[in-house]
């Protein structure tokens, strides 16, 4: 027997009656509260009607979700992946190597999709001060990628001959420039910059360059 459920109304109402009921929040309470009518809220409770995306907003920084998860099919399976934190991810060591060796914990993730490959990172000391997003001992997540997707995105990449290292990946501002291509039409080169965040070196001159996969290791990009 399928017990998935697909009406959001429905979902919604499931969902918020289990965050009431862990938090010990009567109707009446959440009425006042958030400042929404009661009757609204008995509305919703029943799955007779759906917040608007502003009340629902409201809904879910009140119980410390998300609005996705208040929407989420409280009968659908829920996935929980485990991946490591390390210490450091030395030049030519493996993920799987730098894990077995420098190993500070474990990070858990919980969804109802498919989950994407997480690796962590502890920062085990001070960040750059023109840069400082992250605390001594904090552990930093990163979604495993070999590639840039966005920019003006904190990236866990690793230079030859160095440590893995958080950076901050901009394209940069200056005009591209072209190169003649015999073969191919003519190429629009942009140079990227890389502003160090977090390495072990505390060298924190910026990086350039014009070929992210030739020049630099891509690991992850920060969750």
């Amino acid at each position: 027997m399928n017990n998935k459920n697909t009406d959001p109304k429905i979902c919604f109402a499931t969902n918020l009656k289990r965050y009431m009921e862990l938090r010990n929040v009567s109707r009446k309470k959440l009425s006042e509260d958030i400042n929404i009518k009661y009757s609204t809220i008995c509305e919703w409770l029943k799955g007779t009607m759906l917040p608007r995306a502003d009340k629902m907003e409201i809904v879910a920084n009140y119980f410390n979700t998300t609005s996705s998860r208040l929407l989420e099919d409280p009968n659908a399976e829920v996935l929980v992946y485990k991946y490591p934190f390390v210490t450091k991810i030395p030049d030519g060591y493996t993920l799987e190597q730098a894990s077995d060796e420098f190993f500070s914990g474990w990070g858990v993730i919980q969804h109802v999709k498919q989950v994407p490959n997480h690796y962590g990172l502890t920062i085990t000391h001070e960040c750059n001060p023109m840069q400082p997003r992250y605390a001594k001992g904090e552990p930093v997540s990163f979604k495993l990628t070999s590639f840039v997707s966005d920019y003006d995105c904190d990236y866990l990449i690793r230079r030859k001959g160095h440590d893995a290292e958080i950076v901050r990946i901009y394209e940069d501002q200056e005009p591209p420039f072209i190169v003649e291509d015999d073969e191919n039409d003519d190429r629009e080169i942009i140079y990227y910059v890389m502003i160090p965040v977090y390495n072990e070196e505390n060298n924190y001159e910026p990086y350039h360059t014009f070929n992210l996969s030739a020049d630099y290791e891509i690991i992850g990009k920060a969750e």
